[in-house]
């Protein structure tokens, strides 16, 4: 079985800058494991799977597509920027003729749309869940934002960074910057 897979530094133009993902096609699905697997090797923060819907499109003239990620040590349930990536893959690559694409996701549909030059993403609107401590569970990430200050580097509002070493991720590069 052969899978294409695509490099895609997501938030920038510029090659080995922004936030990497790996983007698989596949003909058909595969097993759980083999997914983990692929994304081991990848050894990216995320690794998206993409597969036609309808057995009568394909890349290039689906505009439905089911879409699943992983990091190099579990499947995820959302991630922004992987998704970005496989947009990228689908109008880029495979020169797919539709001006929006649905991806099916355990977190609902994501839809992504060119915009001239740039892409367009609507995140699935999920109602805030206040937990308390004692329920919440073990740690899974941590994300630490710090207000920027003019002094140190104009024109940034603000400093982000995500860690996630329980999902095989030190450190997640947020927004690509570094």
């Amino acid at each position: 079985m052969e899978i294409p897979v695509f490099t895609i530094d997501a938030f920038t133009n510029v090659q080995f800058e922004g936030n990497p993902a790996a983007v698989c096609l596949l003909q058909q699905e595969l097993r759980d494991e083999l997914y983990q697997k692929i994304a081991a090797e990848m050894n990216l923060s995320e690794t998206t799977f993409i597969s036609v819907l309808d057995p009568s499109d394909n890349f290039t003239t689906g505009s439905r597509f089911h879409l699943r990620w992983f990091t190099p040590t579990t499947e995820v349930s959302l991630c922004g920027h992987a998704t970005l990536a496989s947009a990228a893959v689908l109008f880029q690559h495979m020169k797919n003729v539709n001006h929006t694409l649905v991806f099916e996701t355990r977190s609902g549909d994501l839809a992504v749309s060119m915009q001239e030059a740039a892409y367009l993403m609507d995140f699935p609107l999920n109602t805030p869940v206040q937990q308390r401590n004692e329920t919440s569970g073990r740690v899974k990430g941590l994300i630490i934002t710090l207000k920027g200050s003019p002094d140190s580097k104009p024109g940034y509002d603000f400093y982000s960074r995500y860690f996630a070493p329980w999902y095989g991720i030190p450190e997640d590069p947020v927004t690509g910057n570094h």
